[in-house]
């Protein structure tokens, strides 16, 4: 039997490792290793070639037998990428993806390309160093909810617009109530007063204009209520 020189530190991680009838560091590695091989086999299948491990949405291609590792909890901790998936090789457990991996040593809802980390150039860095910005494939954003000015802006216009873009506010009000109902929004009770204040905001006739898009006119001045599109 050969012998092998570890580290203190080494030595005393192989038998934390270690279960009931091991009584030598070779049966503790044997049992280990040949767990890691077999797992590795199963999902490797039979003549097919090493593939390690292949995220698509970030553009990273893991070689086979590409190892990640990080601390957690007092602990080191290291998975290898091999057959497509992430084997831990505590206890040999196969993980599809890095979140995966992460929840499956505790570390729950985490940015998993942060937490592992690989050697690279003898330096220590994270794996999202790997990552290639052009080639990541981003969720589309969804698109930001108008606010609620900008909808009461929205109806006056449409509004306006339905009646041939001018009339007193009466009738403008009920032109926005119809265009409000059929976009299905609420009526609120104080409706004329929100839409008199949205036509005095974007109107340069008026003493409380926003200094925002002029849009609106008072066609026989002040007081008339009488308004109209710009």
């Amino acid at each position: 039997m050969r012998q092998i020189a570890v580290s203190v530190d080494l030595y005393a991680k192989i038998w934390a490792l270690r279960q009931n009838g091991e009584d030598s560091e070779d049966a503790i590695l044997t049992r280990i290793l040949s767990t890691n091989s077999s797992v590795l086999e199963k999902h490797r299948g039979p003549g097919s070639a090493p593939e390690g491990f292949r995220d698509s949405r970030h553009g990273v291609v893991f070689p086979e037998g590409f190892e990640i590792f990080r601390r957690f909890k007092g602990a080191d901790v290291r998975a290898t990428a091999s057959g497509g998936v992430w084997v831990l090789r505590r206890d040999g457990s196969t993980h599809g993806s890095l979140n995966e991996l992460s929840r499956a040593i505790g570390a729950g809802t985490e940015n998993a390309w942060m937490g592992w980390h690989f050697l690279g150039d003898g330096q220590r860095q994270p794996i999202s160093a790997l990552r290639d910005p052009d080639a990541v494939a981003r969720r589309p954003k969804a698109a930001a909810k108008p606010s609620e000015e900008a909808l009461w802006l929205e109806d006056v216009r449409a509004g306006l617009s339905a009646i041939d873009g001018r009339g007193l506010l009466p009738q403008i009000t009920k032109a926005v109530e119809a265009a409000r109902l059929a976009a299905g929004r609420p009526w609120p009770s104080a409706a004329e007063a929100r839409i008199l204040e949205t036509l005095e905001e974007h109107s340069t006739d008026s003493d409380t204009y926003k200094g925002d898009a002029d849009l609106f006119c008072m066609p026989y001045g002040k007081g008339a209520g009488f308004w109209a599109l710009r």
